[in-house]
């Protein structure tokens, strides 16, 4: 992921129902355009003799169509365009809700498309040398239908920021223009649990031998149709005809295969949808909607900035104490619950506590921790991001490179790591960053590994480093003045252990089964799950 994390673009590619990720083989670029694909010729327009039948009425919608460019040095860094739709005077007094639903997305588009071409063109700044070309993110949006029952915007995405091929897509926003709530696809259907097979059986019809590409695609736990509507993460629309889904690349199947359309008619499915979401005639686009082309909106290109790097102390000196307050107190522990068995799932752990399953990405109640700057495998990473939870999402405020402190040579010593270390878990406390580094392997491969570290996140320094070989788990706790964690490994002691977190010494160790790999702290009880067991600890002030 990038450094800048933007709420509102989260939220409007949600409704994108794709997922561009390793597919199992090499996957060749549509030739023709996906967008102009997308759109079914039926809903896209309307016959003249259906615009005849309907008498003219004053357009009460409009859509204003915005191109985004950002430029520089004689170059056009990057592209955009992003819409907005209106409603008139009259029309929105009917339906205030809708509006305010229509003002959330107008406004979740703008700062997408604008925020999106600048970070693009730093990226495409940065890649100068490889002459990608300019990058773009250009999205659309379109109303299909409009009345007292159901208001459809079909809205499209297509962006390319460097790879082997732009990333696109479409969605359906079906909004109950009374309440502003969105519609879920099951509650349109008079029997929704005869709808998966139905959709198997059109969609082998319209493209033979396309489910075996599905099935084989679909990294879901079950059949694939059943569970996009039971999650509702079909695209779909109600026109006067019947039922349209609309599939983008990578949805359902790989990137080559390109977007799949298919229509389920009233004439062939007549029990499909309830009578009282069927339009009783089919919306006159012309009549309805007038589009504008608005002047060229320019933005700056976003630079991400270069983390901050935080130095390799020596081990010699690992704790700076002159700032440790009078009278700390540390916990103990007392053992109330130890259930062992073969094998103690986190997935189980995690259900039967309540506590969150582990994540490479986690929040607490002020922050949000993420990762960066990949090592060797996936789960290695030596750069953490930390952001504030606002009202209106996330907002960076620490980027941290601690590759050197995790891997960088202690001079003084003359030691230098032998295989990679990187984050395990971290911590913001009181302007105390707390982090715990290592690897998985054998304290014999790396002697001075799987510690923790407490950062000053307003000087950068580090005021302590623990001992080596006392935290390897996958997350720890700050509780008062003591910080409490784990470490263990194969034919290794393994134990729990109470930190003092202005200083990092190991006050108290208590052993246990096996290596803990998760800690919860609630109403006074620390849970621990190891590789077989569930503990229950009380914690003593």
């Amino acid at each position: 992921m990038h450094k800048l994390l933007r709420s509102t673009m989260v939220a409007i590619l949600a409704l994108i129902l794709t997922a561009c990720g390793a597919t199992g083989g090499e996957q060749q670029v549509a030739e023709t355009s996906p967008i102009q694909e997308s759109i079914p010729e039926a809903a896209a327009e309307t016959t003249t003799q259906e615009a005849e039948e309907q008498s003219p009425e004053e357009a009460y919608i409009t859509i204003s169509h915005y191109p985004v460019s950002c430029v520089g040095d004689g170059m056009v860094w990057c592209t955009g365009s992003y819409a907005q739709i209106k409603l008139s005077e009259e029309y929105e007094s009917q339906y205030p809700e809708l509006a305010r639903k229509l003002e959330e997305y107008n406004n979740g588009w703008k700062e997408s498309a604008e925020q999106s071409v600048a970070e693009f063109s730093g990226w495409a700044i940065d890649y100068l040398e490889e002459d990608l070309g300019p990058f773009n993110y250009d999205t659309t949006a379109d109303v299909l239908r409009s009345d007292d029952r159901m208001f459809t915007i079909f809205w499209t995405y297509e962006a390319y920021s460097g790879g082997a091929h732009p990333n696109h897509g479409v969605a359906a926003i079906n909004i109950d223009p009374t309440s502003g709530q969105e519609y879920r696809l099951d509650y349109m259907l008079k029997d929704p649990s005869a709808f998966p097979a139905l959709v198997r059986e059109k969609m082998e019809a319209e493209y033979p031998g396309i489910m075996e590409e599905v099935d084989s695609f679909y990294f879901g736990d079950g059949e694939v149709f059943e569970e996009k509507l039971d999650e509702d993460t079909f695209t779909w629309d109600v026109t006067d005809k019947g039922l349209e889904l609309h599939f983008s690349p990578y949805e359902i199947a790989s990137y080559a295969t390109g977007y799949l359309y298919v229509a389920l008619d009233y004439k062939d499915y007549p029990d499909l949808v309830k009578d009282e979401f069927k339009p009783s005639a089919p919306f006159v686009r012309e009549n309805a909607l007038t589009e504008t082309e608005e002047d060229a909106i320019y933005v700056q290109p976003y630079i991400e900035p270069e983390a901050d790097l935080i130095e390799n102390p020596s081990w010699e000196g690992f704790c700076h104490n002159e700032n440790v307050p009078e009278n700390v107190h540390i916990l103990s522990l007392e053992k109330i619950r130890e259930d062992t068995s073969d094998w103690l799932p986190m997935e189980d752990w995690a259900a039967a506590t309540g506590f969150e399953p582990t994540s490479m990405s986690y929040e607490d109640e002020n922050y949000y921790y993420s990762y960066v700057n990949e090592q060797e495998y996936s789960y290695m990473f030596t750069e953490l991001l930390v952001y504030d939870i606002t009202d209106d999402g996330y907002e960076l405020k620490l980027d941290y490179n601690l590759y050197d402190l995790a891997n960088g040579p202690d001079e003084e010593l003359g030691y230098y790591s032998n295989v990679t270390q990187y984050i395990l878990h971290a911590q913001l406390v009181e302007d105390i960053l707390y982090v715990s580094l290592g690897f998985n392997g054998y304290s014999s491969e790396e002697p001075f590994s799987n510690y923790v570290v407490a950062i000053d996140i307003n000087t950068n320094e580090v005021l302590w480093r623990s001992e080596p070989l006392v935290c390897n788990a996958d997350d720890f706790q700050v509780v008062g003045d003591t910080l409490i964690c784990g470490y263990g490994f194969t034919a290794e002691a393994d134990y729990i252990n109470l930190l003092n977190r202005y200083t990092g010494k190991v006050e108290a160790s208590y052993p246990v089964v096996t290596a803990p790999s998760r800690f919860g702290v609630r109403d006074g009880v620390l849970y621990v799950a190891t590789y077989n067991t569930a503990y229950e600890f009380r914690i003593v002030e």
